[in-house]
């Protein structure tokens, strides 16, 4: 079941980090490769960073994903960054332990 009045569709239940990443692009969103982690900590958690261009709607698209994301049992930061060659940028990093 999707959710019509939102920014973007999410469906409802729990969703893989491949899902999610379909979601992100789907809504503008590009990865984000900023964030380095170790081998230790990718072993123990799923990663996912993304950002979205600064400029009409994209500010409330990354929060209303970053808000299902943390339904979904997300610990989600979102932040706004400048990049001088790109511009700025609003952003989300979101990390969750791996099942299982």
């Amino acid at each position: 079941m999707a959710i019509s009045h939102s920014p973007c569709e999410i469906p409802t239940g729990h969703l893989t980090r491949e899902e999610w990443e379909q979601i992100i692009e789907r809504s503008g969103g590009l990865e984000s490769f900023g964030a380095v982690y170790t081998v230790e900590f990718l072993d123990a958690y799923e990663v996912i960073n993304a950002g979205w261009v600064f400029k009409g709607e994209n500010r409330r698209i990354r929060n209303y994903v970053a808000r299902r994301m943390r339904q979904d049992g997300w610990n989600v930061e979102v932040s706004r960054t400048w990049d001088p060659g790109k511009g700025e940028f609003v952003t989300l990093e979101a990390v969750r332990p791996r099942e299982p």
